[in-house]
């Protein structure tokens, strides 16, 4: 085991007491984190500290935050002990962390990080200014280029323009200010060992697929190396679907069963590039073509490794030597493959340790985990697939060197079994349609001796999780709907559902048979009965349940085909109230400015009578509730950092007087900041003397602050809060009272943060509560503002990096603040050196010009998209493709139309995918990338709109007639004796 501290860290800026202790404890074999709990304890004094755990998927890196580590006027240690006993590890040792008194701001740690981004971390006993000019302050004697500095916490981040090796004096100067303002008293000097890079390889990009140009390039990056171990496996084209049956199309898993190694050679990089530095990322580029002769039909692996011999880095007299050469490749004899080198690539070794695998001056360094790997086949051939509930599938095939469809390509649709499915040819559009029997696993295309695979497979389709495409799903092509003439039941009520089943495509006889059945709220079967009873698909329910039914959730479901629907239904004992229970708040809603607020009760009979000394329990739950104004509109007034929660509590436990009167106070605020407006429900409970009792809810509204603030983000014209980089956006900001009027001159205080997940502690859904400061502690920028006339001000502000930013205002006065969140950057436009993280930009997103449409209307799409690209636009409803088309696009905004017909109503989806030529050097995005708009129809022909009539007043026990019918001269069916129990009665 060895334990890393890497930092102290305040738990909030404006309280120095309160201090977490950051590190790492990492373990030679795997730990669960439930068993890592007991290796490590922390105590400062007497005093045993909680430990909060977060373990890495590989199990051996365990992350852990000491947490109420105690920062008081003198000085105090820490001490972390550990022993491996509890996971049958024979090592135990412990480390003892200084806390400094407070008031004195120092540095505590100051170390060189390695990594892909070397830099300097400075660990400070108080948390930094935000914002702060350090130039001069801090700085790397012998060291005359540029710095860049980042403040988190206690924590500040030097970055160096170049590369520096050996011991360097680092020298803090007075000067530096820590959060509240105060500057470090005492100068510092550090000295800090740079050390040489390690050497080590990388991947460039993602891809999979080398379209077969002149060459077959293959890139990477590599440092302090001076050549490379190129291994070559290759899966048979014959093996492949029994490849995809284990893997996606870049898995490893089980590859000796499907292929075996081909090439093991080194590479020597200054014969790929002599302008190779050991200081900094070299990227070189092998051709395929030179090291093997490519199968168009095969899929290789290509894996990159090194031997101690071929480092560069420095390890003095010590330098590691390598025995073993390379393992000629000649089809009598495998070779050992370098990607089994847990050891080293040489093997086990006499004093081989586990802590060696870090330490490029040991052969455990040069082992598998620090080699890269990637799967590649060469092709043309780029697949796309679209599958409907109904088994129907859309076969698309393209050139991948220009994004031209291809015609007369073959398709093989195959089950998870490897049996053919279907075989179809494209057409001049490059696409094919078939009808399939059985789910399908994979599809090959086939081209001469060309090849293309997708595999199809549940949870491998695109992610539409940023798109607009909420709603029920079809089953086997198929919608139904359940529906009663109630939302409660009591026990013994008679039941009238019915089912509503669309057949749209019209391929169900008129007698076709459902299965109804009624699941209990234990989950019990209470009825299963088969119907073939309807009136144009719609089929009476009739059920009743017992007199002594469970109460609860019960359950209907529908059976037609294979498609089931279900829908649940509350069965409840519904007992009146005997007792009328008033709450006077004196108000219509409740504000902080009216706390305690005062609360009187009245009880009385139903027929008049007082409630005379009756107990009463009157219980307070507070909630949240979305804060808007009808006067801002474009403002978002709620605070993403503050997550307010509040138990509810009994807020009157007492006795009515004579008159069954009671008066009570309580307050609502608490001393967790709520994010905007609440909700406060009492419940009040008055107890007759034989001890039942009646109950009354009111909800009141509440203000906790006297004053709320507000910020807008402009949208663009695809309706996405987004900036462009490098260019000012401008952010508008407001203040409103209680009841959203506008308030002028009032101070704000505004602070945009990266909302990007920097370390292991803050990464989960939506962790943004480390942002919930007044002073905007850890803010990229900040800025005090005063509204102007109108109880508005506007910020303008520029970033420049590509990503998901959040703005956060507060009223200095209230207390209140809100956050909203944008993005910044725009793949086609922005961000053209390189700066882009790109992340999620597989998606694009467009825009149609309307928001419905009826039918016969043109349908007018706005999206952008690089010259010289294609897109397919396919319309799509809950079942199939309606149709597809192809546009060429241009380089900025392009308007695809099409008109809209009565299949597409009420709704269809356009699905577009965006296809870029693979050599095209106008942007560095996907070659394909997709986005999806829904689109409402509107067919008037279809749309009904029943008349009712019936007398003005009815009476008990008196016959009436009811007329129904349809305004325009529709037909309307009769009803029948079952609907007229539904309806009429």
């Amino acid at each position: 085991m060895v334990l890393d501290f890497n930092r102290m860290e305040a738990v909030e800026s404006a309280d120095m007491t309160k201090q977490s202790l950051l590190g790492t404890l990492r373990t030679s074999d795997v730990v669960t984190a439930e068993e890592i709990n007991a290796v490590l304890t922390a105590k400062q004094g007497s005093t045993k500290l909680p430990i909060t755990w977060s373990t890495a998927s590989d199990q051996m890196n365990h992350h852990f935050v000491v947490n109420e580590v105690k920062r008081g006027t003198k000085a105090s240690k820490v001490t972390l002990s550990w022993d491996g006993k509890a996971i049958n590890m024979n090592q135990k040792g412990e480390q003892e962390i200084i806390i400094p008194a407070i008031g004195d701001f120092s540095i505590l740690q100051g170390k060189f990080i390695q990594g892909q981004d070397q830099h300097i971390a400075l660990n400070f006993s108080d948390p930094l200014q935000v914002g702060q000019d350090l130039t001069g302050l801090v700085t790397v004697s012998n060291y005359t280029n540029g710095y860049k500095f980042l403040i988190e916490g206690n924590q500040l981040r030097i970055y160096l323009d170049g590369y520096l090796t050996g011991t360097q004096r680092l020298n803090a100067a007075e000067g530096i200010k820590n959060s509240a303002g105060e500057k470090m008293a005492k100068a510092s000097v550090w000295q800090i060992l740079f050390e040489s890079p390690k050497p080590q390889v990388r991947l460039v990009g993602e891809g999979i697929i080398l379209p077969d140009a002149n060459s077959l390039i293959f890139p990477f990056e590599a440092i302090n190396l001076n050549a490379v171990e190129v291994e070559v496996f290759k899966i048979f084209n014959n093996n492949i679907l029994q490849f995809l049956q284990a893997n996606e199309i870049d898995g490893s898993y089980d590859l000796e069963r499907v292929g075996r190694i081909v090439l093991q050679q080194k590479v020597n990089l200054n014969q790929l590039s002599i302008e190779g530095t050991n200081a900094g990322w070299t990227r070189y580029a092998l051709d395929l073509r030179k090291l093997i002769t490519p199968d168009p039909q095969a899929i290789y692996q290509i894996r990159i490794g090194f031997r101690p011999t071929y480092s560069n880095y420095s390890c003095g007299e010590k330098s590691v030597k390598s025995e073993a050469g390379l393992v000629v490749v000649n089809g009598e004899e495998e070779p050992k493959t370098i990607w089994e080198s847990w050891y080293g690539i040489e093997g086990y070794y006499d004093g081989f340790e586990w802590e060696d695998r870090d330490n490029p001056c040991k052969p455990a360094y040069y082992n598998y985990e620090n080699f890269v790997r990637r799967n590649v086949f060469a092709s043309n051939l780029g697949v796309l697939a679209k599958g409907g509930s109904d088994n129907s599938m859309l076969l698309v095939v393209t050139d991948l060197r220009n994004a031209n469809p291809l015609s007369g390509v073959t398709l093989e649709v195959y089950d998870y079994q490897q049996q053919l499915l279907a075989t179809a040819q494209t057409n001049s559009e490059g696409l094919a349609n078939v009808q399939l029997a059985r789910p399908p696993f994979a599809v090959i295309a086939k081209q001469g001796e060309q090849r293309g695979y997708l595999k199809l497979m549940d949870g491998g389709a695109l992610s539409l999780s940023r798109f607009d495409v909420a709603g029920a799903v079809n089953q086997k092509g198929l919608k139904g709907f359940i529906y009663g003439e109630r939302s409660v039941w009591r026990p013994g009520d008679s039941i009238y559902l019915h089912f509503m089943l669309e057949n749209e495509n019209q391929d169900l006889p008129a007698n076709y048979p459902i299965t109804f059945e009624l699941y209990d709220a234990r989950g019990q079967l209470q009825e299963r009965r088969t119907t073939s009873e309807n009136v144009n698909y719609l089929y009476p329910l009739h059920t009743a349940t017992p007199t002594d039914a469970p109460t609860g959730n019960w359950m209907v479901k529908v059976k037609v085909g294979g498609a089931t629907f279900t829908k649940n239904i509350l069965i409840e004992t519904v007992k009146p109230n005997r007792l009328k229970i008033d709450l006077d708040f004196g108000k219509e809603k409740l504000s902080i400015k009216d706390e305690p607020i005062q609360i009187n009760m009245q009880v009385n009979w139903l027929h008049g009578a007082p409630a005379q000394n009756f107990n009463t329990i009157v219980e307070m739950e507070v909630k949240n509730i979305n804060t808007t104004f009808p006067t801002s509109k474009d403002f978002e007034f709620d605070d993403p950092a503050r997550t307010f929660y509040a138990e509810p509590k009994v807020v009157f436990d007492g006795t009515l007087n004579g008159n069954g009167e009671a008066a009570f106070a309580t307050n609502v605020t608490s001393n967790t900041p709520a994010a905007g407006k609440l909700l406060v429900q009492f419940k009040a409970r008055a107890f007759e003397q034989g001890g039942d009792f009646s109950t009354r809810t009111v909800t009141m509204p509440y203000d906790p602050y006297m004053s709320y603030a507000g910020v807008a983000i402009p949208t663009n014209k695809y309706g996405e809060k987004r900036l462009d980089i490098d260019k000012e956006g401008k952010l508008q900001f407001t203040i409103v009272d209680q009841n959203g009027n506008p308030i002028n001159n009032k101070k704000l205080s505004i602070g945009l943060y990266r909302a990007q997940w920097r370390w292991w502690w803050d990464n989960s859904y939506d962790n943004v509560a480390q942002y919930n400061s007044v002073q905007h502690l850890n803010a990229l920028k900040t800025n005090n503002l005063v509204t102007n006339t109108k109880g508005q001000a506007t910020w303008n502000v520029a970033v420049n990096e590509w990503g998901r930013y959040l703005v956060r205002v507060c009223d200095m006065e209230s207390g209140h603040c809100a956050g909203d969140y944008f993005y910044a950057g725009y793949p086609w436009y922005d961000d053209e050196d390189g700066r882009q993280n790109r992340e999620g930009v597989a998606m694009i997103a467009f825009s149609a010009d309307k928001d419905r449409y009826q039918v016969g209307e043109t349908i007018n799409l706005s999206v952008p998209a690089s010259a010289g690209g294609k897109a397919l636009v396919s319309i799509e409803d809950g079942t199939k493709v309606l149709q597809t088309f192809w546009v060429t696009t241009k380089a900025g905004d392009n308007t695809i139309s099409f008109k809209t017909t009565p299949e597409m109503s009420p709704n269809v989806y356009a699905h577009l995918s965006l296809l870029q030529p693979y050599g095209q050097e106008q942007n560095d995005l996907p070659i394909r990338m997709y986005g999806v708009a829904s689109i409402a129809v509107e067919d008037p022909s279809t749309v009904l709109q029943p008349q009712i009539k019936l007398p003005s007043e009815l009476k008990p026990e008196q016959t009436f007639t009811v007329e129904v019918s349809e305004k325009i001269a529709k037909i309307c069916p009769t009803p029948s004796p079952w609907w007229t129990r539904a309806y009429l009665t």
